[in-house]
């Protein structure tokens, strides 16, 4: 009998193969395999329902956005009909990830499985930023020539969010499923933190250092969680200035100082960073989003409603253009839905002392990436191993056949973790 938690994994290791083969030919099979693992999500559950509590707030929150995107589309022409459609899929695409990751992983050998995807696309993509650097394959910058990998994403930023992401959920999978450390284990993370390096991709940068900083300080004890946290963030700032990615933002006070925000026009020779474009962005097409505050523009159509033809870099800002004021409602509550299930989360990890609080890390950093540097949730792989990680930190595993109770078994195999 064919196991559909394997089949699940199997579209996940799809979507590997899929990314490969896209930045080897120049093809986009990535759209496929997600309708495909929609598609799939949809048959497990027309077959065999199984309807959990977990995962279910975020189904409904994507299964509404959905609707009102689709509410959109027939109320008015899109002027991009195609960027219309893949919102609408990918969106579905999440709410069955949510509910399928609730019904799918509820074991110690699930979580087992899991983890060991996470170590492949870990390892998989280090290999190819590496690759992408040596031979020079990778994405170079117009002005400054800079090289970025972008590994198995389709962007560095997409990339380097996915990595952070992706060795949050392999943590959390390991401890609660009870897998031991190993070398080949920790030589996935050092190749992975080499390659975030070879991504140049502050926003991944930032994630990350949230979360070392907040690792840390937990494990830590007394005059060390000082010591501690000081180390690595003198570690974050050492990088901060070798690196040369953050020497743009020092012109922000100054753009800020002397730009008037309710002015019909702008001294673009102030706007001279990616910061304080976005913020000029986010300014004018605020004033975009109230012109059609009911519906908005219509799912996907933000980039082609931009004056720029640019995306909006800002979530919020995003969904009230192309949704209005009720998908900008139904993406709050879709975050407050996200918050509470922290709670859970912070009660199943609670053994294994540092993981509760990469995850919350990871969520807050993802929270503000989400109003400030990317919009986050038109990055499906990123989007996917998020809710997945919120889902799987929040189940509570049942044992299978033979085994002894979820319980005992995480109390007693508490795994040590890989950088202790």
């Amino acid at each position: 009998m064919l196991n559909t938690t394997r089949l699940f994994l199997a579209f996940l290791y799809l979507r590997i193969a899929a990314a490969i083969v896209d930045m080897r030919f120049g093809v986009s099979t990535s759209p496929l395999v997600s309708v495909m693992t929609l598609g799939f999500i949809c048959l497990v559950f027309l077959t065999k329902a199984r309807l959990r509590h977990v995962g279910i707030g975020l189904f409904w929150v994507f299964v509404v956005i959905a609707g009102l995107g689709v509410f959109s589309m027939v109320a008015q022409p899109m002027r991009n009909p195609g960027a219309a459609s893949s919102f609408v899929v990918q969106t579905l695409l999440y709410a069955g990830v949510a509910l399928g990751t609730a019904a799918l992983f509820r074991t110690q050998q699930h979580l087992r499985w899991l983890y060991d995807f996470c170590v492949v696309y870990l390892a998989i993509g280090a290999f190819s930023s590496v690759y992408q650097i040596v031979t020079r394959t990778g994405l170079i910058e117009r002005d400054n020539q800079l090289l970025r990998a972008y590994g198995i994403g389709f962007h560095p930023v997409d990339y380097g969010m996915i990595v952070v992401i992706l060795l949050v959920l392999a943590e959390v999978c390991r401890r609660r499923a009870g897998v031991g450390v190993t070398w080949t284990y920790r030589a996935v993370i050092l190749s992975s933190l080499v390659a975030l390096y070879f991504t140049q991709a502050r926003t991944a940068w930032v994630m990350l250092a949230l979360v070392g900083v907040s690792y840390v300080y937990a494990r830590s004890k007394g005059i060390w969680k000082v010591t501690s946290v000081l180390g690595v963030g003198l570690g974050g700032i050492w990088l901060v200035f070798v690196s040369g990615r953050f020497e743009d933002l020092t012109t922000l006070p100054a753009f800020l100082a002397n730009t008037a925000f309710d002015a019909t026009g702008y001294d673009y020779r102030l706007v001279d960073s990616s910061m304080a474009w976005r913020i000029v962005n986010w300014v004018m097409h605020y004033h975009v989003a109230w012109e059609n505050p009911l519906i908005g523009y219509g799912p996907g159509q933000a980039r082609d409603v931009s004056y720029f033809q640019l995306e909006m870099h800002n979530a919020f800002l995003e969904y009230f253009i192309e949704l209005g004021l009720p998908g900008l409602a139904t993406l709050t509550v879709g975050i407050v839905v996200a918050w509470l299930m922290h709670k859970r989360i912070k009660q199943n990890l609670k053994p294994y002392r540092g993981a509760y609080a990469m995850v919350a890390a990871l969520s807050l950093s993802i929270l503000i990436s989400m109003a400030s540097s990317v919009g986050f949730l038109d990055q499906t792989a990123a989007t996917m191993f998020m809710i997945m990680l919120l889902v799987v930190g929040s189940v509570r595993l049942v044992p299978l056949e033979g085994e002894q109770s979820s319980s005992q078994l995480e109390v007693s195999h508490r795994p040590r973790p890989a950088l202790a």
